[in-house]
C-alpha cells in the first residue's frame, strides 16, 4: 500500500512537454467554433419562439375547429328537435280527431250487446276504415 502512495507521488510531478503543451493549445483554438455564447443564445431563443407559436397556432386551431363543432351540433339538434315536437303535435291532432270522429261509435258498437260477432265485426272494420 506505501508502494502505491509512492508512486502517486512519483507521478503528480509528471509535466506534458512543453512543445506538446503548445501545439495543442494552438490546434484548439484554431479549430472553427460552431457558435458564441450570444449567437447560440439568440439561436435558442428563435428556436422556443417558433416552438412556441407553433404551440400556439395548434390549440387556437384546435379550439376554433372545437368550437364550431360544437355550435354547429347544438344547432342541427334544436332543428331535430323541432322536427320532433312537430311530429309529435301531428300525432296528437289526429288523435283528437280520430277520437273525436271513430271513438263515440266504437263505444256504441262495443256497448251494443244486441249486435251478432259478424255485424260487429262488419261495423268495427267500417270505423276503422277497413
Amino acid at each position: 500500500m506505501k508502494n502505491l502512495f509512492k508512486n502517486l507521488e512519483d507521478l503528480r510531478g509528471i509535466n506534458p512537454d512543453p512543445d506538446f503543451l503548445h501545439r495543442s493549445k494552438t490546434e484548439i483554438l484554431a479549430t472553427y467554433q460552431t457558435h458564441s455564447s450570444t449567437s447560440f443564445r439568440i439561436s435558442q431563443f428563435k428556436n422556443r419562439l417558433v416552438e412556441g407559436l407553433s404551440f400556439a397556432a395548434a390549440l387556437g386551431l384546435t379550439s376554433l375547429l372545437l368550437y364550431l363543432t360544437i355550435s354547429g351540433l347544438s344547432g342541427s339538434s334544436s332543428t331535430v328537435i323541432t322536427q320532433q315536437d312537430k311530429t309529435q303535435f301531428d300525432i296528437q291532432l289526429r288523435d283528437a280527431k280520430y277520437y273525436k270522429e271513430v271513438a263515440p261509435n266504437v263505444y256504441v258498437v262495443v256497448l251494443n250487446e244486441n249486435m251478432e260477432e259478424e255485424e260487429f265485426q262488419e261495423e268495427l272494420n267500417k270505423l276503422l276504415g277497413k
